[in-house]
């Protein structure tokens, strides 16, 4: 009997290594589109006729379209990184109406972050694959922000004094912010086009990697939230 399951994990990573390729996303709509029709009339398995997927769509002549520079998705994650940056060490005085202290240490280590960051999304297309590395960047994200609020107490530099009140709305507003402008990239970005007469097959697989892609733009948000219940409780 043939494993629709398995067929399916083998479009998912056929879709994928063309979008990693720059491949428009009508492009990829018929690649897909093409190898399904082929697969309904044979009755093979999607292995057994196109052999590995990676492979298989790197042998595809397709015209790509790479992103050149900073990728447009790195710009909202940038933002809710600087956000939780100035966020964390502001929200507990907050709380607790004092003022906040700053060093610099915070964009310092932004700037460190973000130039990783810009690693990860030009592999983002694989990393997809990979949730638990997803989960890995977003805790080193929020550690980060932690190491951000406890260097100034370890190194005993000399800080400037802020408005927490002040600070943390703003810096909350930008992650927010943040959430909705990765949404939207997202959104943006999901443009592969089927045409109306192609054979579609029943996605079963991917659970995990939808969760994970609908959760993305939220994963900054949702650790500031757990930092401000903290918050909140401590006070």
């Amino acid at each position: 009997m043939k494993d629709t399951k398995k067929d399916q994990q083998w479009l998912d990573s056929f879709t994928l290594e063309l979008a990693h390729r720059g491949v428009s996303g009508r492009d990829i709509g018929d690649a897909k589109a093409s190898v399904e029709s082929h697969l309904a009339d044979s009755g093979e398995a999607a292995e057994e006729a196109f052999g590995d997927p990676e492979a298989y769509a790197q042998a595809l002549e397709f015209r790509a379209t790479p992103e050149s520079g900073i990728p447009r998705a790195l710009l909202p994650s940038l933002l809710g990184i600087l956000g939780l940056m100035y966020y964390l060490p502001a929200i507990g005085p907050a709380v607790q109406g004092q003022p906040v202290s700053f060093t610099g240490t915070e964009f310092a280590l932004f700037v460190v972050l973000g130039l990783s960051m810009l690693l990860v999304v030009k592999n983002i297309f694989r990393l997809v694959k990979r949730w638990w590395i997803l989960l890995a960047i977003w805790a080193a994200v929020v550690g980060i922000g932690v190491l951000a609020s406890l260097l100034p107490l370890l190194l005993d530099l000399p800080e400037l004094e802020a408005n927490s009140a002040i600070v943390a709305t703003v810096s909350g507003v930008l992650i927010i912010g943040a959430g909705f402008w990765t949404r939207a990239e997202i959104a943006n970005s999901d443009n592969l086009v089927t045409p109306p007469n192609a054979t579609q097959t029943e996605d079963t697989n991917g659970a995990v990697e939808r969760v994970m892609v609908a959760l993305a733009p939220w994963l900054i948000t949702g650790g500031a939230a757990i930092f401000t219940a903290g918050a909140f409780l401590a006070a």
